[in-house]
This record gives C-alpha cells, structure tokens and sequence, in this order.
C-alpha cells in the first residue's frame, strides 16, 4: 500500500508544479493538500506540515 502513496505523491507533485507555474491558486491549494493527505499517511508529518502550510499560507503565522 505504501508504493501507491509513493505514485500519488509523485503524480500530485506533478499537478502542483504545473499549477504553480500557471499561477493558479485553486489547484496549488488542491494539490497541496492532496500531498499533505499522502504523507500524512506515510507518516512524514513535517512534510505534511509544510504542503498544508503552501495550501493555508495566510492560517500560519510568519517566521522570521
């Protein structure tokens, strides 16, 4: 099962790379969050963190 997240986090980071590169803010959220979701269930919880983080940038205070 672990092998489908693998494809998964491969194909939405496809689709979030392209969205960004069209400067679609909709579909960068979607994607994000989808890769999120993915590694969450593989149990990467900061790179969960950092993809909710892009999808919600305005719900995390700033670093700095």
């Amino acid at each position: 099962m672990e092998a489908q997240y693998h494809l998964a986090v491969l194909y939405y980071r496809e689709c979030l790379e392209a969205a960004e590169r069209r400067e679609d803010c909709r579909a960068t959220q979607f994607f994000a969050l989808k890769l999120a979701a993915c590694y969450d269930q593989m149990g990467f919880a900061a790179k969960a963190a950092h993809f909710r983080a892009l999808a919600c940038p305005g719900d995390l205070p700033l670093l700095g």
